[in-house]
């Protein structure tokens, strides 16, 4: 993982890094640097992340407060896609 010192994303500055947990638990970890030093503060879970996916699958909002997370979807419980063709002529006929 790499981290920039005094990084900006539009008006917030990045003060922490949130990484998925072994236990899948969402965590934060604040942190306060300089250009010689590094303190992390302490990691806090903050929810549980569905599913078995190892990869990354969450995203959080620049300000750090909400989170877009990611969820498979089971088959057995998705609708038929259903294609219509010519569906003028099947109106003309009722």
């Amino acid at each position: 993982m790499r981290l920039q010192h005094g990084a900006r994303v539009g008006r917030y500055e990045i003060t922490g890094v949130f990484y998925l947990a072994a236990n899948r638990d969402l965590t934060a970890v604040p942190y306060r640097a300089t250009a010689t030093t590094f303190e992390p503060g302490a990691a806090k879970a903050l929810f549980p992340i569905p599913g078995s996916v190892i990869r990354r699958s969450y995203s959080p909002s620049v300000d750090g407060r909400r989170f877009l997370v990611g969820k498979a979807v089971d088959e057995d419980t998705s609708d038929p896609v259903r294609v219509v063709l010519n569906r003028q002529a099947g109106l003309q006929k009722k």
